[in-house]
């Protein structure tokens, strides 16, 4: 009689701690949850409005459905005469 009683208790306390460690995990990711978009918010709004392509939209507002395509321009590449042309290999591996 006193391992039934013993194994129900152990059981009963195995299904307390899991809803105490739920109940834990919960409220600490909540908490993480608030400190994650307080941190990311704040970043963010700070970054949007401080940035220079932010300022460069409110100095210089461009007309609705105006569309601006911008590239990045390709460096120029300067190879000398005395460099012998580029040969482009491919590693073969050899079976034995």
């Amino acid at each position: 009689m006193g391992f039934i009683i013993f194994l129900i208790c152990l059981i009963l306390g195995f299904y307390l701690l899991k809803w105490l460690f739920r109940w834990w995990l919960a409220s600490r990711l909540k908490k993480l949850q608030q400190q994650m978009e307080n941190a990311g918010a704040q970043g963010f709004y700070k970054q949007y409005t401080w940035s220079s392509a932010h300022k460069a939209r409110r100095e210089n507002p461009s007309r609705e459905g105006e569309v601006k395509v911008e590239t990045a321009a390709a460096p120029n590449k300067k190879i000398r005469d005395r460099i012998g042309d580029y040969v482009d290999y491919e590693e073969v591996e050899v079976l034995k």
